[in-house]
């Protein structure tokens, strides 16, 4: 197994931003709501508020342009009070049965770094600090 540590997720989530900045419409990022954003929900996470459903088209192909894949198997893990165990995949399919680096970050990092993300995201702060979730990660490194 590979181990990605927190500060690897944390960079992994930081090049996913810039990647949303520079390939999702205004309009998607103006959708960004922090205090409705629910990591749970296909509506509501960050890809489905920016596009209406995470299992969209428009969703997959914003995740294809902005993402690295990194997990298949996020929410059993989540759930545990160990160290999460991923599953690494290839690339990103037509399914959504995965998870990025950014949506991975959420779950894990303080309220505060999620208002950061969406503030920078928007344009009203310049530049994005964000501190290391506080755990690790692990995946298959076949």
């Amino acid at each position: 197994m590979k181990t990605i540590t927190s500060k690897e997720l944390t960079a992994m989530a930081v090049s996913e931003i810039e990647n949303i900045k520079k390939f999702a419409t205004p309009g998607q990022i103006q959708k960004l709501n922090f205090y409705t954003l629910n990591p749970n929900s296909g509506f509501m996470c960050i890809y489905g508020q920016m596009t209406g459903f995470c299992n969209s088209d428009e969703a997959i192909s914003l995740i294809k342009q902005c993402a690295a894949p990194i997990s298949s198997n996020f929410w059993l893990n989540y759930w545990q009070e160990a160290n999460s165990a991923f599953i690494d995949i290839d690339e990103f399919d037509n399914t959504r049965t995965y998870f990025t680096p950014l949506e991975n970050y959420i779950c894990f990092c303080e309220p505060e770094n999620i208002m950061r993300i969406i503030a920078y995201l928007r344009g009203e702060q310049d530049s994005l600090l964000l501190k290391n979730v506080k755990k690790r990660y692990f995946f298959n490194a076949e």
